[in-house]
């Protein structure tokens, strides 16, 4: 069943999810970021984490605005300049005086970051819905099989030459940008003028919203394995290589198991897949309350790696269900943002509940990721899920993809079709008892 469902995958997003393991591969800079301005560059500490947090603030900003940016100007060619850009800001580091540090990674962090969203809107707006929750899967493992296997060739790197790792980036990137323009199709677009963000209509998709709410509860207890665990385990006398290994055995798992797992999951409703995803890292941190030790924590790790591999795909998939025509950039780039603002709020948080009061940290990350669950799982109880504009699981560029020769079969075309059905048509071409009927297919998913 497994293997059957990503053969049936189109060829055009093997070749993409291949990229994405380059890319992901050779995105080693921020992982060295820190000990290249300090070892390289002879920054103190606290002058390195500024630029660090310049290349932050870049980040979240670029995926903040990338959505919007590709759904104005196309997620195909958005992507290929967001690789470019990000290639040609790494080259620029090595080369650049420390007074222009700050904003070559800020630039540089905000141009890559655009393909963030955009690369999950690609894969979740071009395929049929029964295949997004694979396409995401696969997308997202194919980008941990990347840092399992990056960090080892970055360190190589780097102990011959700092400038490497920098090489490696913007050849990756230019990778990237050089398949995605020869081998991968654009995605469905609606006719007529782009549409607008409609906040009122956002808001009224009750499902959508706390989604967002949710998930920047669950990410703000995720991130602190990240921030709170190699602190924890550290002080406790666990080498800095122990948490290492628990991170690199995590994206392990991830590329084994999440996209089996979400292919046998594919006709279950998101709402209740995502709430479960979401208990599991609650779980995950009890984990750590009651055990604050290595052993809890590599228990504690595979639990809440699990959660991961529940909700991330899924969550994904679900903001391309919801998106109305020519608007999935902007729901991708809205659920990212979300989905990372644990990275802006966990580290100081997580440094000063460890700091003051260190018994608090682990109790507070299960209640924040158990509030994100409850939020969904209410909502799924309500029954109040169908999508606000959607048109019952043949909605927007899902109906488009299902139907389109150059996204769902084997060949690779550089154009589209439009044969979609007419949004105003479909429900007298796909009558409710079919629609309820269709196997393998969710209202909610």
């Amino acid at each position: 069943m497994v293997w059957r469902s990503l053969r049936e995958l189109p060829v055009w997003l093997r070749v993409f999810v291949f990229g994405r393991l380059i890319k992901s591969a050779g995105s080693l800079a921020w992982l060295y970021l820190t000990v290249y301005l300090v070892d390289e560059r002879g920054l103190d500490p606290a002058v390195a984490g500024l630029i660090v947090g310049a290349n932050g603030v870049g980040i979240v900003a670029g995926v903040a605005c990338g959505g919007w940016i590709g759904d104005h100007l196309g997620i195909r060619r958005t992507m290929i300049v967001a690789n470019l850009g990000s290639a040609a800001a790494a080259l620029l580091v090595p080369v650049s005086p420390i007074a222009l540090l700050g904003p070559v990674f800020t630039l540089g962090g905000f141009i890559g970051a655009m393909s963030f969203p955009l690369g999950m809107a690609l894969v979740t707006g071009s395929l049929p819905e029964t295949q997004r929750r694979a396409g995401a899967a696969l997308s997202r493992a194919a980008m941990n099989a990347g840092v399992v296997i990056g960090p080892p060739l970055g360190a190589l790197a780097a102990a011959y030459s700092f400038h490497l790792i920098f090489v490696m980036e913007a050849v990756a990137g230019i990778a990237m940008a050089l398949l995605i323009w020869r081998l991968v199709p654009s995605p469905p677009v609606a006719h007529g003028p782009t549409p607008r963000l409609k906040w009122n209509a956002l808001l009224a998709d009750r499902p959508m919203w706390t989604l967002l709410v949710a998930v920047m509860f669950v990410d703000a207890a995720y991130r602190q394995i990240f921030t709170g665990l190699p602190l924890m385990l550290t002080g406790s006398g666990t080498p800095l290589l122990g948490f290492g290994v628990l991170i690199s055995l995590s994206s392990v798992l991830i590329v084994l198991a999440e996209t089996p797992l979400a292919i046998r999951l594919k006709g279950h409703s998101a709402l209740r897949i995502i709430p479960l995803g979401y208990a599991f890292i609650a779980a995950g941190f009890l984990v750590l309350t009651v055990w604050p030790a290595y052993g809890g924590a590599v228990l504690a790790i595979g639990v809440i790696t699990t959660g991961e591999m529940l909700y991330k795909p899924t969550s994904a998939a679900f903001a391309a269900d919801r998106a109305p025509d020519g608007m999935h950039g902007r729901y991708q780039a809205l659920y990212s943002s979300a989905s990372i603002i644990g990275s802006v709020i966990s580290p100081p948080v997580g440094g000063a509940l460890y700091q003051f009061a260190p018994s608090l940290l682990w109790p507070v990350c299960t209640l924040l990721a158990a509030a994100g669950g409850l939020m969904l799982y209410r909502v799924s109880r309500t029954g109040s899920h169908a999508p606000a504009s959607a048109s019952d699981n043949v909605s927007g560029t899902a109906g488009q993809a299902a139907t389109s020769p150059a996204l769902t079969s084997g060949r690779i075309r550089p154009s589209v079709v439009d044969d979609r059905i007419p949004r105003q048509h479909r429900r007298r071409h796909f009558p409710a008892e079919f629609r309820a009927s269709r196997p393998g297919v969710s209202r909610d998913a």
